[in-house]
């Protein structure tokens, strides 16, 4: 049988006096998944640079994962998507950080997108060349339903081809995480 997540009255009443010896080992079960209910997400990162034409922006293809709980990412198949995968509905949390090769003066995006249009944008600007590297990154709330999927999208102006980046310092990665259950 499925654990069932109950809610508190429910749980309130199971537990409020077990003289008869009624609570069976499911329903431990059931308070269990109630109150620790189990974490789901995803963490990907690149292993290795990536390059970005000037004046295009381009989906950042993610070639390894951090851990996966639940197959929100394919390293073959639509890399650079996070797709919320059935049952998991919900409301997440999505942190993406991109490294730039870079200390040319220029202007350089970082965007989430769900569902194939923008959600969240971070614009950053360099105005100096005394940097080694540049970093940005870029955060949101978003609701999202089983298949809807999350990818990050780069962009910059510096005139030259670019790669991302993907040292211990300044690394290219993404995170989702799911905050509350579909319920919400």
């Amino acid at each position: 049988m499925p654990d069932t997540v109950r809610t508190l009255a429910a749980l309130q009443a199971l537990l409020a006096d077990n003289v008869a010896g009624d609570i069976s080992a499911q329903d431990v079960r059931d308070f269990l998944v109630s109150v620790y209910p189990t974490e789901v997400g995803v963490q990907v990162k690149r292993t290795a640079g990536q390059s970005i034409n000037t004046g295009t922006e381009t989906a950042i293809n993610f070639t390894a994962e951090n851990f996966d709980t639940d197959g929100f990412h394919d390293n073959a198949v639509n890399n650079e998507r996070l797709t919320v995968p059935a049952g998991l509905g919900g409301v997440y949390l999505v942190s993406a950080q991109v490294g730039w090769s870079t200390s040319t003066i220029a202007r350089y995006t970082a965007r989430l997108y769900k569902n194939g249009s923008t959600f969240a944008t971070m614009v950053g600007y360099v105005d100096m060349d005394d940097l080694v590297a540049i970093g940005q990154q870029v955060m949101a709330i978003i609701p999202m339903d089983a298949t809807d999927f999350i990818g990050l999208y780069v962009f910059h102006d510096n005139g030259v081809a670019t790669d991302t980046t993907f040292s211990s310092d300044l690394s290219t990665s993404m995170t989702m995480y799911r905050i509350a259950g579909s319920g919400v």
